[in-house]
């Protein structure tokens, strides 16, 4: 298990004790400090000292994809998974995840669960992240921009990464996409299977990678542009769907009426395509700015619902079951936050 970890005080604890609650208690624990300049290698420690699985590795600012890579040059498992500083795992996560995988025929390399998210002070959103179901190779990975959504809901084979290399670290976005292309393209297990249980809470803050939308439209540009050679016709309409909705969202609206032409190109039917497709045909409908408009109304909507008891909301609007909370951090972990864990769960 491997966790990448840069100023993030508030929220590591949690995090850790998140895997350390795991049904599974085999497992060998890297936390990689990436130079952070607060508390956050000092509660890694901290934890360490009472928690043999756990390993601190410190080093310098590099980014997620180096700390990545340096725990990945010293683990011994068979299996990795990763779950960020700000994350949390169900319980039985990694149960879940192994079964799935261990049953699997062997050209599966790794398998990612259902999610939900969560805010930075902890607060879950109103519906769960589910893919389409089965296995998914590097065509049906890339026109989905990517299916598993955050690097903290895989389980993968070491083998993977013995086969198809290493994180990229000269990227600023996509880096879990551009690996996972890698793995199929490259490696002897190219299959990646999903598990239709909601397992993780992945955190969207100010400050974090995925908060970027900028950089997520140059990371997405680059990635059909490494790997387009895989997509049929239809699929390449299906890919440019998200990065089209991405690209209007950030106010690249040049890059975003071209990805537009090719969606309705090859995949004139998309706004019968899930969310993103309907996402999609709002701003082709109203134009860039009325559809970012709208797109802040249902958001602060969204998230007004989201704080409402759980009693008062239709059961079709919680699909799938929330994650698990663990137990809180040890008392003295949070006097050395200097703040109360983020919360409230609920």
């Amino acid at each position: 298990m491997i966790t990448p970890a840069y100023n993030i005080e508030p929220y590591v604890a949690e995090a850790m004790t998140a895997v350390l609650a795991q049904t599974v208690t085999d497992f060998e624990y890297l936390v990689v400090d990436d130079g952070s300049q607060d508390r956050t290698a000092d509660i890694a420690r901290q934890l360490a000292r009472s928690d043999a699985r756990i390993r601190v590795v410190e080093g310098d600012h590099a980014g997620s994809a180096a700390a990545r890579n340096l725990a990945l040059t010293v683990a011994r498992g068979t299996y990795v998974a990763f779950c960020d500083g700000d994350d949390r795992w169900d319980p039985q996560f990694l149960e879940r995840s192994l079964a799935t995988l261990e049953s699997a025929p062997p050209e599966v390399g790794a398998v990612f669960s259902a999610f939900r998210h969560i805010d930075e002070r902890g607060r879950r959103g109103l519906t769960a992240r589910y893919a389409e179901p089965g296995d998914y190779d590097a065509e049906r990975m890339l026109a989905g921009s990517c299916p598993p959504g955050n690097g903290s809901c895989l389980v993968l084979r070491r083998s993977c990464f013995a086969e198809a290399g290493l994180f990229d670290e000269d990227l600023d976005s996509c880096i879990d996409l551009d690996m996972w292309m890698r793995i199929q393209l490259d490696s002897q297990t190219p299959l990646f299977r999903f598990l239709p249980e909601v397992l993780v809470e992945w955190r969207r803050r100010p400050g974090s990678i995925s908060s970027d939308d900028g950089k997520r439209v140059d990371g997405l540009a680059e990635m059909l542009r490494r790997y387009g050679a895989v997509l049929s016709r239809r699929s390449r309409g299906a890919a440019h769907i998200w990065p089209a909705v991405m690209a209007f969202t950030a106010g690249r609206d040049h890059t975003g009426r071209t990805w537009l032409q090719v969606v309705r190109r090859d995949e004139p039917w998309f706004f019968v395509r899930g969310r993103n497709g309907f996402a999609l045909s709002v701003f082709a409908i109203l134009g860039p700015r009325w559809g970012r408009a709208l797109q802040r109304v249902a958001a602060r909507g969204a998230s007004l619902v989201a704080r409402l008891p759980t009693r008062l909301l239709p059961t079709r609007l919680l699909r799938g079951h929330p994650v698990r909370a663990v137990s809180d951090p040890p008392a003295s972990l949070v006097s050395v936050t200097g703040a109360a864990p983020p919360g409230p769960r609920g």
